[in-house]
């Protein structure tokens, strides 16, 4: 799943890191969907290209369920500016069996 906005820059990144917060609160969020992501799949990829003023930067990380942080191979970097579309991108990784049944069964996907 892609999309064009404006990427994960640090406030928004700091927004994902956290499950309150009082914005997503007074609109309705409640952390749960990508609570439900790892329900279904065992990891999410995310890539996001971000702009901080004149300078564009590429976020990526994995996000998973486990014991301790769920936010792993994190890294950040600045990328060449120019032609730098701003945007994220989710790869959903690992359809776990909990996941199988509303589908039909791995055959059927």
């Amino acid at each position: 799943v892609s999309d064009n906005g404006v990427g994960l820059e640090p406030v928004r990144f700091e927004a994902f890191c956290t499950t309150d917060t009082d914005y997503k609160i007074t609109r309705g969020g409640k952390w749960v969907g990508r609570l439900l992501w790892l329900d279904v799949f065992e990891q999410i990829r995310l890539v996001s290209i971000f702009r901080d003023g004149e300078r564009a930067f590429r976020r990526s990380f994995v996000f998973r369920l486990q014991s301790d942080e769920q936010i792993t191979e994190e890294d950040l970097k600045e990328i060449e500016a120019a032609g730098s579309q701003t945007g994220t991108s989710i790869t959903f990784c690992g359809l776990r069996g909990s996941g199988l049944p509303p589908f039909g069964g791995p055959d059927q996907i």
